[in-house]
């Protein structure tokens, strides 16, 4: 996700310098309309690509912590040793990058807190 914000960071300068070479007068009206459409449909590719993969990015996130809060709620007796390997797993998922840190973080006080 990040190169996508770069490249839509990239996009968003290119058409800044677009419309400032018009307003100097380096490029005519019709070049000026072809570049700032073409920015703009590529603007809105990665805009739309951004906002599908946060919505599977909150989609991944909602499951793993449904999953988490079951597997605290279904262990009537914690075993802890189980709840260690759950809470190894979690540090290992978030090193990885497949959760975020706030994600880790709540599930990792949540586990913490049975534990103790």
């Amino acid at each position: 996700m990040i190169i996508l914000e770069r490249i839509r960071n990239k996009y968003s300068e290119d058409l800044k310098e677009v419309e400032l070479r018009r307003s100097m007068g380096l490029i005519g009206d019709d070049t000026y309309n072809k570049l700032k459409d073409d920015i703009q449909k590529k603007l809105s590719k990665v805009d739309d690509k951004l906002k599908e993969l946060n919505t599977r990015y909150q989609e991944v996130e909602s499951t793993i912590i449904q999953h988490y809060r079951r597997l605290l709620l279904t262990t009537v007796t914690p075993e802890i040793s189980k709840l260690k390997l759950s809470l190894a797993k979690l540090e290992e998922m978030y090193r990885d990058g497949k959760i975020s840190k706030e994600v880790y973080e709540k599930l990792k006080a949540e586990i913490e807190g049975v534990i103790s």
